[in-house]
């Protein structure tokens, strides 16, 4: 196994380092958005979710994890966020203003926004 060189080092614990300021930032900006600190971590749950399957298509493919496809993963996890605000919010809003149990407010959700989503 070679030694990563001090310059991919640097690079790899600077990104590290900004998603992780990314997520508390994101973490808070949910907390605010939706009044709620159990909200945001179902949003958030899908973050490491969408990273494994980047990391684990990397392994399956044999590509090597280098720039791109950190901004690829970088993107990817924007796109993970974006789409599970949609649903949770899609739901919130189903369970207030329509009087749906929790469980018929996901479901109605995961119909209608699914589709617009993918």
């Amino acid at each position: 196994r070679a030694a990563m060189p001090n310059a991919c080092r640097e690079l790899f614990s600077g990104f590290a380092t900004a998603i992780a300021a990314g997520i508390i930032l994101m973490y808070l900006t949910l907390v605010l958005l939706f009044r709620s600190f159990v909200q945001p971590v179902t949003i958030l749950v899908a973050l490491p979710l969408s990273v494994g399957g980047a990391l684990g298509f990397l392994l399956i493919t044999g590509k090597a994890l280098g720039v791109s496809p950190l901004i690829g993963i970088l993107m990817l996890m924007g796109i993970a966020a974006k789409n599970s605000i949609l649903l949770v919010e899609y739901a919130l809003v189903a369970e207030k203003k329509h009087g749906m149990s929790r469980f018929e407010a996901l479901l109605d959700a995961a119909r209608k926004r699914a589709r617009p989503i993918v």
